[in-house]
């Protein structure tokens, strides 16, 4: 991409432009939301206060989620060789992850162990609809995809797609907002 498109990508896919915050720059001490904020429905009703959920809405959490996305897709130990000459980006490292990423169950456990603590940290739920969508890249298919000029690249971009795929339903799981 031309450099301009570079700064675009840059700055509509930062956090502080994604979430609306950056730190340092709250207008109180009570941080980016009213203190006496309660939303509608069963906690105002009840006569209660959840601040923190004044931010928690339908388009926060849709560009959270696109955001967290382009993360995980393009901003790994393989990022795009269009991004590959840009100094100062950050990126995840994957290669633990591809060493594994033909077992659909090791992999979901070894990214459960580093972004929520442990494997038992994954719901079943979570771990059955993300075992699903991982096994839907297959491994071991007849090669005749025209698109890569060898089994091992497309073997490699299956298991990169993978990889992608399991860190990002972890990180935008119910599991991985919780604090425990």
């Amino acid at each position: 991409l031309p450099d301009d498109k570079r700064f675009i990508f840059k700055a509509f896919g930062s956090p502080s432009f994604v979430l609306g915050q950056s730190p340092g720059q709250s207008p109180s001490v009570f941080n980016f939301f009213s203190p006496f904020y309660a939303p509608p429905g069963e906690i105002a009703d009840a006569g209660l206060k959840a601040p923190e959920l004044q931010l928690a809405n339908e388009n926060l959490q849709t560009q959270l989620s696109n955001f967290l996305f382009r993360q995980t897709q393009y901003m790994t130990s393989r990022p795009p060789s269009w991004m590959q000459s840009q100094s100062g980006n950050m990126v995840i490292d994957i290669e633990k992850e591809m060493q594994v990423a033909d077992d659909v169950d090791a992999l979901l456990d070894l990214v459960a162990t580093k972004l929520l603590g442990s494997p038992e940290a994954l719901s079943p739920v979570l771990r059955e609809e993300a075992r699903n969508q991982l096994r839907r890249w297959k491994i071991e298919p007849t090669f005749t995809d025209n698109r890569y000029s060898t089994r091992s690249e497309y073997l490699n971009n299956v298991r990169y797609s993978r990889v992608t795929d399991a860190i990002f339903l972890t990180v935008i799981s119910p599991e991985y907002a919780v604090q425990r």
